[in-house]
């Protein structure tokens, strides 16, 4: 099987959705035995006529290039990367008989609703680019893939088609990276500096940490920028981090407040796949199985303090093996790349 990759190729992910595709990358690379070409779309707009392709969605220059390869290539399959290169699925589908899969990360028109500061003329470009690329990613892939039942719904709510497989988040199994060392980290939070994970944990720092014992340690690419309200000496912010089994080591117990958004929060599956106990909200466990020995659902301030202030944080927590199985068996690569192997090959 010989597959053409609509998107950059992922080497070093950054962030959540970052680490979704080079998932995907990694196990179409196995699917199609390494037999696969990548070409990047451009989204530049530095010219007024650059910005004008809002319309169609791609550069003169990139539309040869992709000619170019679609001509030179035999490709049982093309998967594209995201919603949002819909102006590439269009032109494949005007000229060239090759089944298109689409990978949605979430359903991009109920994320950007969910930002109101969206509304400005910059916010009313973006919205018309994710109504015309999302739209055309639905009605003309030939499959289309989405992370959860949440976002199948929502793309028949706008566009009246669901998706065709559900491919959850997950991850390569590194956890033979811990060691055993002191937890002096009573809860862990990790994530990226973006809206959702800055409005949760100011929330959390406003609410909760005044009425539970114990320590706070972010960390996240760009997190220790945030203007953080109601700081204390309990709570430490760190940015960025190499080794991210450190600290996952090294915590107790890990949080995820998160009350917006889309997809699903690539965080969970990696604390599930260190073995910890994670307190989250619904939006947390959003496209999830939850597993209440591991996965324990707080939806208000009361009931995260109620469930903190449940452990004893004097005490060490060994990792917890309930987890662990619970993210072998549903989130790991392994168990994704046999689903998507299945999938594929049936199209194909």
């Amino acid at each position: 099987m010989k597959i053409l990759y609509i998107g950059p190729q992922m080497k070093n992910p950054r962030n959540g959705g970052d680490r979704i595709e080079n998932r995907n990358q990694s196990l179409l690379e196995r699917v199609s035995e390494g037999n696969i070409v990548y070409f990047t779309p451009d989204f530049s707009y530095n010219s007024i006529w650059k910005r004008l392709n809002v319309y169609i969605g791609y550069t003169v220059a990139k539309k040869i290039e992709l000619n170019k390869i679609l001509n030179s290539n035999h490709f049982d399959l093309i998967f594209v990367s995201q919603s949002l290169y819909g102006g590439y699925v269009k032109l494949i589908r005007k000229a060239y008989e090759i089944p298109i899969i689409t990978f949605f990360h979430n359903v991009e028109l109920d994320y950007f609703k969910t930002f109101k500061d969206n509304y400005s003329i910059k916010g009313l470009y973006y919205f018309i680019k994710v109504i015309l690329s999302e739209y055309i990613s639905v009605k003309l892939s030939t499959k289309i893939i989405a992370m959860n039942e949440r976002d199948s719904y929502g793309l028949y709510k706008y566009y009246k088609r669901k998706a065709d497989f559900l491919l959850p988040t997950s991850f390569e199994d590194t956890s033979y990276k811990l060691k055993t060392v002191k937890q002096d980290i009573d809860y862990l939070f990790v994530g990226s500096c973006f809206r959702a994970n800055t409005e949760g944990l100011q929330w959390f720092i406003d609410n909760v940490m005044p009425h539970v014992r114990g320590s706070l340690y972010i960390i996240g690419n760009g997190m220790h920028k945030f203007n953080f309200l109601n700081l204390s000496s309990r709570i430490q912010i760190k940015g960025f981090v190499d080794n991210v089994a450190d600290y996952y080591n090294r915590a107790k117990i890990v949080i995820s407040p998160i009350f917006s958004g889309s997809g699903m929060k690539t965080k969970t599956a990696e604390a599930l796949m260190f073995g910890k106990i994670i307190i989250g909200t619904q939006e947390a466990f959003e496209g999830y199985i939850i597993n209440p020995d591991c996965m324990i659902l707080c939806n208000t301030k009361d009931e995260f303090i109620e469930k903190l202030n449940s452990f004893d944080i004097s005490k060490e927590y060994p990792q917890n093996m309930v987890a662990r199985q619970h993210f072998l068996d549903n989130y790991s690569d392994e168990s994704m790349y046999q689903r998507l192997y299945h999938f594929l090959k049936y199209l194909y």
